[in-house]
């Protein structure tokens, strides 16, 4: 889709390297600079907001790994993402990947928290040591799952990474030595642990929000004013629930959250709400925070009240039905 926007664009594109220094030449040519550097150290220029930073370092040891395998999860009728949640450790997903030389594939994601039995990546030299490492991690935290990772084969032997990313979000603007102003969009803005995956999420819903703000502003100057202006008005719709929803997951799981997780094992409606909110975290985040929040969600979704959805809930997992 990238490739189809690029060869649509009525523009220039150029390509190549980017230095604080080239970037002064190219501020100096435009009216508007967008710094979209995912997390280069061209995100550097941009100040560490404090107030909405509640991470000075990374919460989690990333490994990535894209995998061949069996393109199906038992029991379940349709291509999902699966994931594994061990509060103790961290997390594991496994999300449907198409990749341009083999084919369908497993994107591999483990979140090890520091110290933990699943941190065991730091040393990793090639993509077949990070894959036979993971299958031991799910072998012997997640056993349910051993059998279907064991068949998967590195797809690619450029396909894997590791990497630690501290949650942080940014002044949407910075100024170079001589004056000019640039923006910051994306992961440059807010860089996200990707556990709840809404880095891409955000940076798209950024972009539609300044290009109506450039659509809109009249005869008014790019200036620093007004970017800050935007990025303010898209943080207070938008991404301040995106950051909260996704800091959740980095912390022990709250009560709300709790509540509402053992509720959905009766609930398909709930269980759509949690999904949903990955799309749009503006809709239930507050029902992950907030216990009164999560009783009426759960009241609206199943037309009971939540102490019966709890005692069911608990019934059901007690029961190995979840």
């Amino acid at each position: 889709m990238s490739y189809r926007w690029l060869e649509d664009f009525d523009g220039s594109v150029v390509f190549g390297s980017v230095t604080p220094e080239r970037l002064e030449s190219i501020a100096a040519q435009h009216d508007l600079t967008l710094v979209a550097a995912g997390k280069s150290d061209l995100c550097n220029l941009f100040e560490r907001d404090a107030t909405r930073s509640p991470y000075a370092a990374p919460q989690r040891n990333l490994t990535m790994v894209i995998a061949t395998g069996r393109m199906s999860v038992e029991g379940c009728p349709f291509l999902p993402v699966k994931f594994e949640f061990l509060g103790t450790d961290g997390e594991i997903f496994f999300v449907p990947y198409l990749h341009k030389d083999a084919g369908p594939s497993w994107n591999v994601v483990i979140e090890a928290k520091p110290g933990s039995r699943m941190d065991r990546f730091g040393g990793v030299k090639s993509g077949e040591e990070a894959l036979a490492i993971a299958k031991n991690v799910v072998n012997e935290l997640f056993p349910w799952s051993g059998a279907w990772l064991r068949g998967m084969q590195l797809a690619d032997p450029l396909g894997w990474l590791t990497g630690r990313i501290a949650p942080t979000v940014r002044k949407p603007v910075a100024t170079l030595p001589s004056g000019r102003i640039v923006a910051a969009l994306g992961d440059t803005a807010i860089a996200f642990d990707p556990i709840a995956a809404q880095g891409a999420n955000t940076g798209v819903k950024q972009a539609r929000g300044l290009v109506e703000a450039i659509a809109s502003r009249g005869d008014a100057p790019y200036d620093a004013a007004f970017l800050t202006r935007t990025f303010d008005a898209f943080w207070y719709e938008h991404a301040r629930w995106a950051c909260a929803f996704n800091n959740l997951f980095l912390e022990p799981i709250s009560a709300p959250a709790k509540e509402l997780l053992i509720a959905q094992t009766g609930s398909q409606a709930i269980a759509d709400a949690f999904f949903a909110n990955f799309n749009d975290p503006r809709r239930y985040t507050r029902a992950f925070l907030e216990m009164r929040e999560a009783r009426k969600l759960i009241r609206e979704k199943t037309g009971r009240s939540w102490v019966y959805s709890a005692v069911t809930g608990r019934a059901r997992v007690g029961a190995g039905r979840g």
